[in-house]
């Protein structure tokens, strides 16, 4: 249920920014929110990791 989410957030976003913008921005836009949840995402992980077996593993 998460890919379905999360790829039609982002395909909202490019549109919408679409309706106002040009392709390339609509892209552009598109692809940062991905790098942001995709680190958004990592830190969670690391958090959790971290608060699992302390700060022997890192």
């Amino acid at each position: 249920m998460g890919t379905s989410v999360g790829i039609a957030v982002i395909t909202a976003l490019a549109f919408a920014v679409l309706a106002v913008s040009n392709w390339s921005v609509a892209f552009m836009l598109g692809f940062t929110a991905i790098v942001v949840i995709v680190v958004v995402a990592l830190a969670v992980a690391y958090r959790d990791l971290r608060q699992r077996h302390g700060n022997a593993w890192l």
